[in-house]
């Protein structure tokens, strides 16, 4: 793939997600917070440096105010869930929150919301997680208690999904027990063959999947032909790449480090990520053209 090929693919593929990676001079508590912040983008999933975070934030007095383009995303996922009727754009409205919650980790609000919407999505175990993050934000009581009680409400209904029917065969009852053991080949044998497209100004990234691949490809704005990208073994639910020397060279100032895939659970979308020098991570969600 040439530079312009290459340059226009990455373009394509990835929605810029602005974070700083300034290191901490001082030990001041904003300092320190930026530092969290800083890290956390870096690896999302990191539910222990949330409760660091939160707890930080604790201590901070004044309590530091929630950036602007955090409740952007706040406010877009608050429209998108209640505008939902279906698991899949409840997803939408939980990429949302988790937006606004890589830029403001410590507001319980978004966790609440974000919660909510990932049990309409049936994405129970990350609901839980949502929900537990919004009760370590201290928030009264009384909310507390309902919080708690949500949790409740979900671990029943993930106990019903993951319990066969009664009149199922022992067939059947093993074919569960095998999907529970191993749920994402299930998954990945589900997604062979689906294309997953992101549209942007440039034009389309373009994720095919093949057996346990990602063929990865871009189409311009014209539609005039389709580029050919790279191929990544898919490793789990979420894979990391380090990218290499030779993509890394063309570029001016901050340079990709690393590229991150993450199927979402239903296999409808994939989010893609490209961890960049200067400390952005910048990401793009594909979803599956049915």
């Amino acid at each position: 793939m040439n530079r312009r090929c290459l340059a226009a693919f990455l373009a394509a593929a990835l929605i810029v997600v602005f974070a700083s990676d300034m290191r901490a001079q001082t030990a001041s508590p904003e300092n320190i917070l930026k530092q969290y912040v800083a890290d956390l983008q870096k690896n999302p999933n990191d539910y222990a440096l949330r409760e660091k975070i939160i707890r930080h934030v604790q201590t901070m007095k004044p309590a530091p105010a929630i950036p602007e383009s955090a409740r952007r995303h706040y406010v877009k996922g608050s429209t998108l869930y209640d505008d939902s009727k279906n698991p899949s754009e409840s997803a939408d409205a939980s990429e949302e929150f988790r937006q606004s919650l890589l830029i403001a980790p410590w507001w319980g609000d978004a966790y609440m919301k974000m919660g909510l919407a990932l049990e309409s999505s049936k994405r129970y175990d990350e609901a839980i997680a949502a929900l537990k993050l919004f009760i370590a934000t201290n928030p009264k009581d009384d909310v507390m208690r309902k919080a708690q009680d949500e949790i409740y409400k979900i671990e029943a209904r993930a106990q019903k999904v993951a319990k066969p029917p009664k009149h199922s065969t022992a067939e059947d009852s093993q074919s569960t027990a095998e999907r529970k053991q191993d749920p994402f080949e299930t998954l990945l044998r589900k997604i062979d063959g689906r294309r997953y497209i992101f549209s942007g100004a440039g034009g389309k990234g373009i994720i095919d999947v093949r057996g346990n691949s990602f063929m990865t490809g871009s189409i311009p704005a014209d539609e005039s032909r389709y580029y050919p990208g790279a191929r990544f073994e898919i490793r789990s639910l979420e894979s990391r790449y380090t990218v290499p020397d030779e993509i890394r060279r063309p570029f001016r100032g901050a340079k990709p480090l690393e590229y991150i895939y993450k199927i979402s659970e239903d296999g409808d979308y994939v989010i893609v990520g490209t961890r960049w020098s200067d400390g952005d991570l910048r990401e793009a969600v594909y979803r599956w053209q049915r």
